[in-house]
């Protein structure tokens, strides 16, 4: 009888680590898809591509700080080759977060989520004029 019951109390507590990790996988996927919709957001709201990729890399750096979660060594990309009236900014976030703390089988120690957003520029906006163009 005893036997059952170290074995009942080792299930639970995988099922119960097993839950904190979909829950961790969860939340921190959830926190990169808003990074990436933010970051877009912010990027289409500029003038230019590269200040639009600034405000991209200073969103997710801050959305990413504000939900608190182990998002390690984060990184942008953002792509601004339709950055005209009625284009788009497309920025993609990806990080790594850490699960080793877990210790379940099968499980790793770290995975990398990824999450892109996409952010369209109005069609009758004003873009100042590149330099040298004619």
């Amino acid at each position: 009888m005893i036997e059952v019951a170290v074995w009942c109390a080792l299930l639970v507590g995988v099922i119960m680590r097993g839950n904190t990790a979909i829950g961790l996988i969860d939340s921190g996927r959830s926190d990169v898809e808003q990074a990436a919709w933010s970051a877009a957001r912010s990027a289409s709201l500029q003038a230019t591509p590269a200040e639009a990729e600034r405000a991209a890399q200073q969103t997710t750096a801050a959305t990413l700080a504000h939900a608190g979660r182990a998002c390690r060594n984060p990184h942008t990309d953002v792509d601004t080759s339709a950055f005209r009236a009625g284009g788009q900014v497309n920025v993609t976030v990806s990080c790594h977060t850490d699960l080793s703390s877990l210790t379940i089988p099968g499980i790793p120690g770290t995975i990398t989520l990824s999450a892109r957003g996409t952010a369209y520029l109005e069609q009758h906006r004003q873009l100042p004029i590149p330099t040298g163009a004619p």
